[in-house]
């Protein structure tokens, strides 16, 4: 059974006051996105000016590939996964070399590149902030070190 991250993008109205307007799902409020994982979340939104909404946060690792991977997600202006983002519209990415590590924040650039921070755990106590800066398509930014 596959998990999905459940977010509700009620922090949109402040990024994109339309952006209820535009949103699918439950009265344009909520929308689901089908990710592998066990326990998932997104914990950050950042819209660029063309409406595109990326997501940012966790998902659940499963005993053989350590802990939480940071993830990101993008949709379109009408909400479906952007496909040339990613691996099907999901970027995951184990920033903690297989221990757990998720985002908390996000920016979008003005060059369309995304920047993240979050923390790294090991076993479930925090250890260390995060920051990552990813290219257009979900790929980590190689430049950035």
């Amino acid at each position: 059974m596959r998990s999905r991250i459940s977010a509700v993008l009620l922090g949109l109205i402040a990024l994109a006051p339309d952006a209820l307007a535009r949103a699918p799902g439950q009265n344009g409020v909520q929308v689901t996105i089908p990710v592998s994982g066990i326990a998932d979340y997104a914990q950050a939104v950042a819209v660029d000016p063309n409406g595109n909404i990326v997501l940012a946060g966790a998902i659940g690792g499963n005993g053989a590939t350590g802990g939480n991977k940071s993830v990101l997600a993008r949709l379109s202006v009408g909400g479906a996964l952007d496909f040339s983002f990613g691996t099907l519209g999901i970027a995951t990415h184990d920033l903690s070399m297989n221990q757990s590590d998720g985002l908390r924040a996000l920016v979008r650039m003005d060059d369309g590149r995304d920047a993240g921070c979050g923390v790294l755990f090991t076993a479930g106590t925090a250890q260390a902030f995060v920051v990552a800066r990813f290219n257009s398509d979900g790929s980590l930014d190689a430049t950035f070190n």
